[in-house]
């Protein structure tokens, strides 16, 4: 009965075949995720317009990553904002959740939103918008760079 080979055809043990497989579409998987995050960052630059909108309330969201021993409450908290746009008040909720608030109600923020479509808004910050894509993408480039080219090579 032969034995089972220890190493396949290109010198790699089997396990880490797979391995980089799965790593290589989680890495691909978050890379897409960025380059959505800069395409719809860039579309609602691009053919949206801005206002000045009004905190109306925060809404409240259990925190799922909250340990007792942490500060705070167990919440995050998003803003909602109301705005007009051709005598219409549109009101949306942030998709970005902070504890404590970042708003108080009754502030005045600038919101961007989409000519087409009004109903897709958020709070104009700049941060909020490309901070995801600017992380994401160049790191998970380095990974898939590395995981491809440098990881498991004979030394």
């Amino acid at each position: 009965m032969s034995e089972l080979p220890s190493k396949n055809q290109a010198g790699e043990a089997p396990q880490l075949g797979f391995t980089k497989g799965f790593f290589n579409l989680a890495f691909i998987i978050a890379l897409l995720g960025g380059l959505y995050g800069a395409y719809t960052a860039w579309q609602i630059e691009k053919q949206g317009d801005t206002t000045t909108g009004k905190i109306v309330r925060s809404e409240k969201h259990t925190d799922p990553n909250y340990d007792p021993s942490d500060v705070g409450d167990g919440f995050l908290y998003a803003p909602v904002v109301e705005f007009t746009v051709n005598e219409q008040a549109i009101t949306f909720e942030s998709k970005n959740m902070e504890y404590p608030p970042a708003y108080r109600d009754g502030e005045q923020v600038r919101v961007r939103y989409d000519f087409a479509n009004p109903q897709s808004a958020e709070i104009d910050d700049w941060t909020d918008r490309w901070v995801f894509p600017l992380v994401v993408i160049p790191v998970m480039s380095i990974a898939l760079v590395y995981l491809n080219f440098f990881m498991g090579r004979k030394k």
